[in-house]
């Protein structure tokens, strides 16, 4: 054998690579299998590669000698309905055992057990509880999956006796998402039954057995009705860096705000805060944290981040769940300037706006005093009046920008820009590259003399009806402005104007003379 076949990490890299360059998940699995069985240098390497991530626990119980497939099951499937709930029986074949677990099978099932390091689990009806509990009861308290280091966990329900398998002493992400109801358009239940519909049980279950192991964890996020006793178990993993409570559907107050506090290596935080409120003496310091996405009413989320403190804070994502007058959106924009003036750097935020047309800079005038912001992203529910002039002002202070979206969803003739407005972009950010904008391509255009060719720009997006009249010049003007465009997107509701944009697209991407493509 090759000395270099020797070091390990040559192993690992060769058995990755065979990952990459099969093109079947299938034929994977063969290959690395095959490996394995090749010789003792690639056991272990192809073996590890082969086991590190699974969707599945019955390839782990197929090593057992007593696990049997018996007669099917009929699993119980709930459809929509106008007037009443539908049952369809649907038939599976049962996973169960024939006899007791003996030690030599529970010692091959653990050697294949430790190499798992992610687990993706869906609740698994066709294989028999006893499977699970056997297994439980062999283990003796020692994990079964020790080396397991990512769990997602989905459709999560109470009495899922996979929970005892769970926890592992080298966890550190965990994200769960409980089994509840989906209700469908019309107010019917759509795949569910309602008699599993978890509580939040097996969440405070889980983490309770992972404190108990003093578990590492850095990353949680938790979808469903999360029971109030999970936040008070959450406060005891110190190492948490990602905390994500965003779909919760629970009001963080200002105690439970304040006690998330506690954890000093915080780095992203996912809330909703319609629970929290104003107050003086709400002044909360993070000293890690880097991204919040925050949703909620205007009063709760201004709330929040009046009261956040964080010198590392420089991604913020915020999603509103009412309406903001002009003036709440302004004094938003002005605690963005006044908290985060010296770190923010990426801000995206989806604003539902009770007032008729404001102009832009209305409410955006005092995000111009940050021009560090390079990632900028702004959905406004709403009518919106932005000009030509606007973006240039945008553009000559945000002239660090790499991203720039701005939406609106009542886009009418009085408030649409010209392809003047990318000139702006062009010109005064060299570092741009992505740009999404309602945009109007029937206004004439043409280019300053001795504009030269050269911006970066990868991404173009032209949203909401874009009528274009001369294709030929505005394909000329795209690729003058933006040589190295790479993604080019736009759309029109008449077909005629459609196919103009099709055609625009082409000659655009493919680098060919308008109308002389041949295919």
């Amino acid at each position: 054998m090759h000395r270099a076949l020797l070091i390990d990490e040559i192993l690992a890299a060769i058995f990755v690579h065979v990952g990459f360059v099969t093109p079947r998940i299938h034929n994977q699995a063969k290959s690395l299998a095959r490996a394995a069985r090749c010789c003792s240098a690639f056991k272990d390497p192809a073996l590890n590669e082969l086991w590190k991530y699974q969707t599945s626990l019955l390839p782990l119980f197929r090593v057992l000698s007593s696990l049997e497939q018996r007669d099917g099951i009929y699993v119980r499937t709930y459809l929509r309905s106008s007037s009443q709930q539908q049952l369809r029986r649907t038939k599976r074949m049962l996973q169960t055992l024939s006899g007791p677990i003996s030690a030599n099978d529970l010692d091959r099932c653990r050697q294949y057990a430790k190499r798992i390091r992610t687990l993706v689990y869906t609740r698994q009806t066709h294989i028999h509880p006893c499977v699970f509990i056997s297994l439980a009861q062999m283990s003796c308290g020692i994990p079964l999956l020790p080396s397991l280091q990512i769990l997602h966990w989905r459709q999560a329900v109470d009495d899922d006796p996979v929970i005892d398998l769970l926890p592992s002493p080298s966890i550190t992400n965990v994200d769960i998402q409980l089994y509840q109801t989906d209700w469908g358009l019309f107010g019917g239940r759509v795949n569910d039954d309602p008699s599993t519909e978890c509580s939040g049980h097996a969440i405070q279950t889980l983490l309770t057995a992972l404190v108990a192991q003093n578990s590492p964890l850095e990353s949680l996020r938790l979808a469903g009705r999360v029971p109030e006793p999970v936040l008070d178990i959450i406060e005891k993993f110190p190492r948490l860096q990602h905390l994500d409570l965003g779909m919760t559907g629970r009001l963080l107050d200002n105690e439970a705000f304040n006690a998330i506090a506690s954890f000093r290596h915080l780095k992203l935080l996912n809330m909703h805060a319609d629970g929290v409120s104003g107050s003086r003496n709400l002044a909360i310091s993070f000293p890690s944290l880097e991204t919040l996405e925050i949703s909620g009413s205007p009063q709760s989320t201004c709330a929040v981040i009046d009261s956040v403190q964080s010198d590392a804070l420089d991604s913020v994502y915020l999603s509103s769940s009412g309406y903001y007058s002009a003036v709440e959106a302004r004094s938003l924009m002005q605690t963005f300037r006044s908290r985060l003036g010296s770190s923010l750097r990426r801000l995206h935020m989806r604003l539902l706006l009770r007032d008729h047309g404001p102009a832009v800079m209305d409410f955006l005038d005092p995000l111009l005093a940050l021009p560090q912001l390079n990632d900028l992203h702004f959905h406004i529910e709403g009518k919106l009046v932005v000009r030509d002039v606007d973006v240039g002002v945008m553009a000559s202070t945000w002239s660090m920008l790499r991203n720039f979206h701005l939406s609106y969803s009542r886009v009418t003739d009085d408030c649409r820009l010209t392809l003047g407005a990318l000139l702006s972009f062009a010109t005064k950010c060299p570092t741009l590259r992505s740009i999404s904008l309602p945009l109007d391509a029937q206004t004439p255009f043409t280019l300053p003399a001795g504009h030269s060719p050269s911006h970066p720009l990868r991404s173009l997006c032209l949203l909401g009806d874009v009528r274009v009249d001369d294709a030929q010049a505005v394909t000329k003007a795209l690729r003058s402005l933006f040589p190295k465009l790479r993604h080019f997107n736009a759309f029109a509701w008449d077909t005629k104007q459609n196919l103009l944009w099709g055609r625009i697209k082409h000659a655009i991407l493919w680098h060919e003379n308008y109308g002389t493509s041949s295919r």
